[in-house]
């Protein structure tokens, strides 16, 4: 983290910037809930994973979001090949109708891409975990469409690249070499 700092400093072009530091690893859903303490707006925010791109248009996410009136709206994308993804169902109007562990198959899936809507108010509940390790695709999801919070998916076509295992790192440097 203090790379992080000394590189970006306080500011990032025009943008104000505030840290998170964990004190120890608290998975992606603790590290989350312990950002959200940093939020001084009220508007719907935007979370990255940070082992994956997805070039997801944000001003299209927060739109579907901001139209169907969802507490979360979670970017999919489709994949061919499923060995390490939860599976992830939405209906006709782009609500999320199930959440579902690791799907192995060859058949299409849609996928959680890593980029998400949030409304601040939707994490409340959980302030008392900010402090526990705890993974928010694993956990956080499937406990958010347990107790009927609205969720919805936004299916995206555009580059999705999981980078999250050293393989796959190997193949977007690739490509980002070659594209070069």
């Amino acid at each position: 983290h203090n790379l992080i700092l000394e590189y970006f400093g306080q500011k990032y072009k025009s943008a104000d910037v505030s840290y998170s530091v964990e004190p120890k690893p608290l998975g992606t859903g603790g590290g989350l809930l312990l950002s959200v303490e940093k939020l001084e707006s009220h508007e719907p925010f935007l979370v990255l994973n940070g082992d994956s791109f997805f070039a997801v248009e944000k001003n299209d996410l927060l739109k579907h979001h901001l139209e169907l009136e969802a507490d979360m709206t979670l970017s999919l994308v489709e994949v061919s090949e499923n060995n390490r993804f939860g599976r992830i169902t939405q209906n006709e109007e782009g609500w999320i109708t199930s959440i579902e562990s690791t799907s192995h198959g060859s058949k299409n899936f849609l996928v959680n891409g890593g980029v998400y809507i949030l409304t601040q108010n939707l994490l409340k509940t959980f302030k008392n975990r900010n402090s526990t390790n705890f993974s928010l695709e694993d956990e956080l999801l499937p406990e958010l469409f347990k107790d009927k919070k609205r969720l919805a998916g936004f299916l995206s076509k555009t580059t999705f690249i999981d980078i999250g295992l050293p393989q796959d790192y190997k193949k977007a440097l690739e490509s980002y070499h070659q594209a070069a």
